[in-house]
């Protein structure tokens, strides 16, 4: 950096020099004095009107125009990079410089799009257990509730009637899991009478693609517990799969 600063002065130095040299071929100029360090003044550039002479202040002229023009050559070299720092200007941006050579690189994170929902008609309560053990949903048998699967939900009281108002009275019940974990899901499906059920399930994987399944008309006796397995991940092209039919595990 710095022997690039230096060799820029002296380019800049090199400029003025020239700037003086062309000066000194103008005629009815007189040379540069040996010091042509001279302060800055106002000085007449008319010519006197008897003799069209140039008056006594010409010599003082060449020497101070000299001066400002070549300060003016190095203020304007120099000044030129931090005016165009400040700007924005890519100053002396040619290809293969530093300035071309600095890339910023952004990588952006994938966000994560799957997710798994399963709904069941004519059931009075459901839980599921994802392949890390959490547990969504409500346990009668238990009295308990359980909310250990994050952003997920589960829901049971259903919507009411757009007329009447009145709340559905065996309304479905829903379990939502957003970027599910990959694996194995255990659902318990709770029935308090004797009847048939239905589960839906469906799956979004990481890219957009859907898996449906179904199982329809399950038979249950009130008070039974039946479970069933399901296998799901997020990958591209993952489809869910049920492991047979629930299989009742606790009776009346």
């Amino acid at each position: 950096m710095l022997t690039t600063a230096l060799q820029f002065l002296a380019a800049c130095l090199v400029h003025a020099r020239l700037a003086v040299v062309v000066l000194e071929s103008v005629p009815n100029l007189a040379p540069a004095e040996a010091n042509s360090l001279v302060p800055f003044q106002l000085v007449h550039c008319t010519l006197d009107t008897g003799t069209a002479a140039p008056n006594p202040g010409n010599s003082s002229l060449m020497n101070t125009t000299k001066n400002c023009l070549g300060l003016l050559c190095i203020l304007a070299c120099l000044g030129a990079p931090v005016f165009g720092q400040q700007t924005g200007t890519s100053v002396g941006a040619t290809p293969g410089s530093a300035l071309h050579g600095q890339k910023t690189t952004a990588t952006a994170q994938k966000l994560e799009t799957s997710s798994l929902r399963v709904s069941c008609d004519s059931v009075s309560d459901v839980m599921i257990v994802d392949p890390r053990g959490r547990r969504l949903g409500d346990d009668p048998k238990a009295q308990a509730h359980f909310d250990e699967i994050p952003n997920a939900y589960f829901e049971a009281g259903g919507l009411d009637d757009d007329e009447t108002g009145e709340a559905d009275d065996d309304p479905a019940k829903i379990l939502f899991i957003p970027t599910p974990a990959s694996g194995d899901f255990k659902l318990t499906i709770f029935s308090e009478k004797t009847g048939n059920y239905s589960c839906e399930f469906l799956g979004y994987d990481n890219s957009g693609g859907t898996s449906h399944v179904e199982l329809n008309d399950i038979a249950a006796k009130s008070g039974d517990v039946q479970t069933v397995t399901l296998s799901f991940s997020g990958a591209p092209g993952s489809k869910i799969k049920v492991n047979g039919l629930p299989v009742s595990t606790r009776t009346p």
